[in-house]
């Protein structure tokens, strides 16, 4: 009975020891599922995080593309995302909340609504047609400022995310070991329990050990066979856990690089393997400065890549503007952003993720808007017309051109900040209402160059006629009209000589047709001299030559002195008729 009794005890203590095991590695079990479940959250959110960058990125430069060329089909992309963007957004926010994490997306909806909110009022206004307005918003920057602020905001977040993705794997790795090391020492106790319980039953009852030895051999067996399984299923998981770290990787636009913590390529994804030529399996193992080869753009100089300052900092670091990747088959691009450190649970760096672009085409765009700002500038500095720009509400002066101040007698800090009112007395009620319509110009006024006549006052106080045309843009939410005038001063001059001109001219020729008058009652009265006296001396002298004529013919005729003073009378009738007809 004594055995019997430290038998019942001994397998009580070892069914004790047995359900202990169990309990720990159902625990263990647990806790690995948990970190599997929280590893595929935080992998959901980087996801979602990274789709809606994306999304943004893809309408921003929908909307710039359609900005300047007018293009409609620009906006695909644009249309195309800008509904699912917001809503990205908030499903990344729900997942953060559901990892824990209510920090790590404060603020990114107000960004995103706001950015979305730009991007619509640019394309109303490129469709309204108001394109300087449009370009006038880009240049502003204020859209790449909220886009820096989203990026950077995803861009902690992402990488927040993935020091956390690190940190569980790691966690679930340990879990691992923890948990082999408990089923191989829980083994190694059941086999000892199982051989010191057969030595008990061989000692007391032989048979009935032998059989107790067979079943708990078996159990322990069973017990292995689900340990096995369990491992198995971990490591199917861990292995799962790696393929959607390399998705995530190689579904974001971005190039990633990450290292150990001497310097060594551990990861490349597709865009990076694109940007410098490598292959992943080629550079994994190779020094970062061998697969990363960047020079400074403006002197060709070798650049300092920033990985060894982040390993020995543990600080992010930024590459330096202007920065040139030279990919291994010699292509180039213009890139950007930076790279921050990796650590472990201990919060030790263990390596470092560079994270780059290409911004090759912003910089080409960044570099059209300076070159067009610059042309503008130009055009506004060589005007003949003054050019001003003012704000709507109040009507203080924004800007004025070297016209403007010349036209005046003004410098330049004479009249910025001042009311309008200053230049053109008259405009003082408008300005205060806020609205110049009546000195808007009209559809011929802009094909005319003409405009509204108003009176301005120069800085010695005199006053000059001049034309002013006004029209009304935005900027920011804020209200300018931009006013364009000309001096008239000499074109009324010329238009006073040109009226009295016209009235002398208009004196002369009532005097010359007054004159013409005269002429033509003299010509008149010649003609009817001409024509009575033509008649008063062809009469006699028909009589003259017809009797002459009798006598010269006469029977009888006429003796030789007759004939001779007959032929006379007849010589000098013939001659005095044809002076009258000369006459």
């Amino acid at each position: 009975m004594r055995d019997n009794r430290h038998l019942v005890a001994f397998g009580g203590l070892a069914l004790a020891l047995l359900l202990g095991g169990v309990i720990s590695s159902f625990v263990s079990i647990r806790s690995i599922d948990r970190l599997i479940g929280d590893l595929q959250v935080t992998a959901s959110a980087v996801d979602r995080a990274e789709l809606c960058l994306s999304n943004l990125l893809d309408a921003e430069t929908a909307v710039r593309g359609y900005v300047i060329s007018g293009d409609r089909t620009f906006l695909q992309p644009y249309e195309r995302v800008i509904n699912h963007t917001r809503a990205d957004c908030l499903a990344v926010a729900s997942l953060t909340e559901q990892a824990g994490n209510t920090t790590g997306m404060m603020g990114l909806d107000q960004l995103v609504s706001e950015k979305i909110g730009r991007l619509t009022a640019l394309v109303d206004m490129r469709r309204s047609g108001n394109i300087t307005g449009a370009n006038a918003q880009v240049v502003t920057g204020v859209g790449k400022g909220l886009m820096d602020k989203i990026r950077l905001q995803i861009g902690d977040y992402i990488r927040g995310k993935q020091d956390a993705i690190f940190a569980k794997q790691a966690d679930i790795k340990l879990f691992m070991k923890d948990f082999i090391v408990l089923m191989v020492s829980m083994s190694g106790l059941v086999l000892l329990l199982a051989l010191a319980f057969v030595w008990l039953l061989v000692r007391d009852i032989r048979h009935q050990l032998a059989d107790q030895a067979n079943i708990n051999t078996q159990l322990a067996l069973d017990l292995q066979l689900r340990t096995n399984e369990n491992l198995s299923l971990v490591n199917t998981s861990l292995l799962a856990s790696e393929e959607n770290l390399d998705v995530t990787l190689n579904s974001i636009g971005d190039g990633v690089i990450s290292t150990d913590v001497h310097g060594l390529v551990r990861r490349l994804n597709r865009t990076a393997e694109h940007l410098t030529g490598w292959r992943g399996e080629e550079a994994i193992g190779r020094p970062v400065a061998e697969i990363f080869c960047i020079v400074n753009k403006a002197t060709r100089m070798p650049a300092i890549i920033p990985v060894a300052d982040t390993l020995k900092s543990g600080s992010v670091t930024g590459l330096a503007n202007h920065t040139v990747l030279i990919s291994r088959d010699g292509s180039e691009h213009d890139i950007a952003d930076s790279c921050a450190p990796i650590r472990s649970r201990d919060n030790l760096v263990v390596g470092a993720v560079l994270v780059f672009r290409d911004v090759t085409a912003e910089y080409k765009l960044q570099q059209t808007l300076t070159d067009t700002a610059a042309r503008v500038q130009a055009v506004l500095t060589t005007a003949a017309d003054g050019i001003v720009t003012f704000y709507a509400k109040g009507g203080v002066i924004e800007s004025a051109n070297t016209a403007t101040l010349t036209m005046f007698g003004y410098t330049e800090t004479d009249i910025i900040g001042q009311s309008f009112s200053l230049l053109v007395p008259e405009l003082g009620d408008d300005l205060h209402d806020g609205s110049l319509e009546y000195y808007v110009a009209s559809h011929a006024g802009k094909a005319s160059g003409l405009g509204r006549e108003v009176t301005g006052r120069r800085h010695d106080g005199s006053a000059f006629p001049m034309e002013i045309a006004v029209n009304e843009f935005a900027i920011g939410g804020e209200r300018f009209f931009t006013a364009m005038m000309r001096d008239n001063t000499i074109r009324k001059q010329v238009e006073a000589e040109r009226t009295a001109l016209d009235l002398a001219l208009q004196n002369k020729s009532h005097e010359f047709e007054e004159a013409t008058k005269l002429a033509e009652k003299a010509n008149l009265a010649k003609s009817d001299f001409l024509s009575n006296m033509s008649h008063e001396l062809r009469t006699p002298l028909g009589a003259i030559l017809g009797f002459a004529q009798l006598l010269e013919s006469a029977t009888p005729p006429p003796s030789v002195a007759q004939t001779r003073s007959i032929g006379q009378i007849l010589n000098a009738g013939w001659y005095l008729l044809d002076l009258i007809n000369e006459i």
